[in-house]
């Protein structure tokens, strides 16, 4: 039987397909999310991304090896949740990801331990786009430093 994308509203991080293929990097990531609709939401709240690395060992994960999701392109119009989410250790990347027009939620998303904003800041969205819809990173404790593309109706929540 073939799955019909289209019918599928979220691509949630408890689909483990899904899953599968965010971790997969930003081809295959890109592939799946064009398979299913543009109002499509993104819903990875509450996931603890050192937890579901496969490929990698456990001296890997505690040492906090970064995660990259540079280029990764979300639904047109859909929301996108990151909500309570644990990035880990390490530095977290965001560069020249593109975001649909819906609203996107870092709220107490967890990145990293780094306290200072640097050059070598733990969560990047350099050339990042968003786009109408709210951006929030409520309860994070981030210090934002980062540089992005984002519309003139860009309401920015921290």
């Amino acid at each position: 039987m073939n799955t019909n994308y289209k019918d599928k509203k979220t691509i949630s991080g408890n689909d483990q397909e899904a899953f599968d293929e965010f971790l997969a990097g930003k081809e295959r990531w890109n592939a799946y999310v064009e398979k299913h609709g543009d109002d499509t939401e993104v819903d990875f709240s509450g996931v603890d991304f050192p937890e579901h690395r496969k490929d990698v060992d456990e001296m890997y994960r505690q040492e906090g090896k970064p995660f990259d999701f540079s280029g990764y392109k979300f639904p047109k119009k859909g929301n996108v949740d990151f909500s309570d989410a644990n990035f880990g250790k390490g530095d977290v990347n965001f560069w020249d990801a593109k975001f649909g027009k819906g609203d996107v939620n870092f709220n107490r998303a967890i990145f990293g331990e780094k306290e200072e904003c640097s050059d070598q800041s733990s969560v990047n969205f350099t050339g990042a786009t968003f786009g109408e819809g709210n951006i929030s990173f409520l309860g994070s404790g981030l210090n934002l430093c980062f540089c992005m593309n984002i519309p003139a109706k860009f309401h920015l929540i921290y």
